[in-house]
This record gives C-alpha cells, sequence and structure tokens, in this order.
C-alpha cells in the first residue's frame, strides 16, 4: 500500500547546502590546478627566453627543475585535498542534522538545554566514510584514494618526461606537455591515450569525482542516520537530481515500486545506495500530520496513554539520539 506523505522535513533545504558545498569545492579543486599550470607557464616563458640548449648536462638539469617544480605542485595539490574535503563533508552533514533537529522542534520534541540535534553525528559520519566504512570489503580509504591518485598522475608526468628524452625532444616542448597535462578539465587529444595509455584523460577527474561522491556520501548517511532514529518517518522517496546528467539507472530507482509503497518509496534504509558522483535526493517520508505528531509528543511527556503505534520507548530512543 502506497505512504503519502503528511507532514515534511524540509530535506530540500540540506540538499541545496550539499549542491553549494560540492561546486565550491569542485572549484577549489579546478583553482588548485590551474594556478599550478599556470605557474608552470610561467616557467616556460622563462625557457623560451633561453636559447635552446644541445649540452645534454644543461638539458637534464632543465628537465629535472621542471620535473620537481611540477611533482611539488601536484603533491601540494592532494594535501590540500586531503585537508579540506572531510571538512566541508563535516559542513554537508552539519546542514542536514541542523534541519532535522529544527523539525523535532516545531514537531513539539523537547530540548535537551542548548544541545544542538544528533550533535555527534556529523562526525562520527564523515570518520566512518574516510576510513572506508561504507564500501566495506574493499581496502578503500580516503588517504589510500588520492595518494594513489597522486602517484597515478606523478608516474604520467614521468612518462611524458621520459617519452620526451628518448625523442631527443626540445626542453620547452617537453615542459609544454606538461602544461598541457596540468591543466585541469582540458580534454587531451585523442592520441594521448595511445603514448599514455595509464593517464585520464582529464588531471582532475578522480580529484572531482571524490569531492562529488563523498560530500554526497556525508549527506546522505547523515540524513539516513537521523531518520533510523526517528518513529515518526515510516519510508523514504528516491527523488532524482534535478542536473541534466541523470543516469538511466536513477530514473530507474525513482520509479520502482519494489515494496509496494509507491513508485521510488523504499522502506527506511531500505534505498540503493547512490553511484559515485551521484547527487540524488532521499526524502523522508512521515504518513502523520504535525498536529498529530505534536499530540502524540504531548502524551508522551504529560505521561498520558496512547493508542498510537509509536511507543513510548521508541520516543525515549529518539529524544536521546537527538540530544544525548
Amino acid at each position: 500500500m502506497a505512504v503519502k506523505p503528511r507532514a515534511r522535513i524540509p530535506i530540500m533545504k540540506a540538499a541545496n547546502v550539499r549542491k553549494n558545498l560540492t561546486n565550491a569545492q569542485s572549484k577549489r579543486v579546478n583553482d588548485l590546478y590551474t594556478k599550478a599550470a599556470k605557474r608552470l607557464g610561467d616557467e616556460i616563458t622563462a625557457l623560451e627566453q633561453l636559447q635552446e640548449t644541445t649540452a645534454t648536462m644543461q638539458r637534464l638539469g632543465q628537465i629535472t627543475r621542471i620535473q620537481k617544480q611540477v611533482s611539488g605542485e601536484l603533491t601540494a595539490i592532494s594535501k590540500t585535498i586531503e585537508s579540506e574535503l572531510p571538512k566541508t563533508m563535516l559542513e554537508a552533514a552539519k546542514a542536514v542534522t541542523s534541519v532535522h533537529g529544527q523539525w523535532a522542534l516545531e514537531a513539539g520534541m523537547p530540548q535537551l538545554g542548548m544541545n544542538a540535534a544528533y550533535s555527534s553525528v556529523p562526525t562520527q559520519t564523515v570518520n566512518h566514510i574516510v576510513s572506508g566504512g561504507v564500501w566495506q570489503g574493499k581496502p578503500w580509504t580516503l588517504s589510500n584514494a588520492i595518494w594513489g591518485n597522486n602517484q597515478q598522475i606523478l608516474n604520467t608526468v614521468d612518462n611524458i618526461i621520459a617519452d620526451g628524452l628518448i625523442n631527443n625532444s626540445p626542453v620547452l616542448q617537453i615542459a609544454q606537455a606538461l602544461e598541457h597535462y596540468v591543466q585541469p578539465g582540458k580534454k587531451k587529444p585523442w592520441e594521448w591515450s595511445n603514448v599514455y595509455p595509464a593517464s585520464d584523460a582529464v588531471i582532475d577527474y578522480n580529484a572531482q569525482r571524490l569531492v562529488r561522491t563523498l560530500i554526497s556520501a556525508a549527506y546522505r548517511d547523515t540524513n539516513t542516520a537521523c531518520i533510523m532514529d526517528n518513529p515518526f518517518v515510516e519510508a523514504e522517496q528516491w527523488v532524482v537530481s534535478n542536473s541534466h546528467r541523470v543516469c538511466g539507472v536513477c530514473v530507474d530507482i525513482q520509479n520502482s515500486d519494489n515494496f509496494d509503497l509507491g513508485p521510488g518509496v523504499y522502506p527506511k534504509g531500505e534505498a540503493p545506495y547512490d553511484h559515485p558522483n551521484g547527487m540524488c535526493i532521499l526524502i523522508p517520508i512521515i504518513p502523520m500530520s504535525m498536529t498529530e505528531i505534536g499530540d502524540r509528543l504531548a502524551d508522551w511527556v504529560l505521561g498520558n496513554d496512547s493508542s498510537s503505534n509509536i511507543t513510548d520507548e521508541a520516543l525515549t530512543a529518539y529524544y536521546n539520539a537527538l540530544w544525548g
């Protein structure tokens, strides 16, 4: 039987925060690579002002200097992402707990002192994600993902230099190939994958994928933790992202009715996990009205008998999860 929502938790407010944070972090990653490419371009300008030398030792010295500069720039970018991304994830998670906490107060749930709602949930959620707890059975952590990607990029840098040395390319040409590689969002020519098959066509692809995937994971997992403790929430409804690049899998999930609860509606905690780069939304479904919820909470606070299927024990557990 389809479950129809009556009271609503304004989770779209948190979803908009997630979107803004993702866009800001994505731009930050792009800016980091763009600045690295510009500094490399400055080095190329200096090289252009020098007469190309055929002296092997001088040529190797110039290449070594460029290699150290590029490697240092790229390693610094990885360190920045490793430091900043968990903080952004935490902001996304706190936006979710803020929405759930405000809803609980509006519904009539008494507050414990000045405690913030679900105060420990955002940090626990982010730590769980970055340590690989979401993808159990796979040897994945945020640190390993970042530094594995960094090593892959550095390997490509080494390959570009090695290819230039083998072909006796001018130092300027090698430096220009490196600058082309470091430019974020810049697709490489078709022959690039033949020359450097292990490299990505876009240098910041993996970093941008991490940003989108992990910020969404923090948003989603925090929302799941909150609704699992909320006895008024009976289900979740999958709503596809309003992005122009919605995938067919997500549309199928939104249209499926596997539990006879309505299209895209799943018992809480049973919805599929979103794919990498996913930005879809899970909306909590509450079949009671805010008036009915307020009446039930009043009976619980006053110790009155109630015919509701939501027990006093469940409400006490919800209260403790909120403010504990």
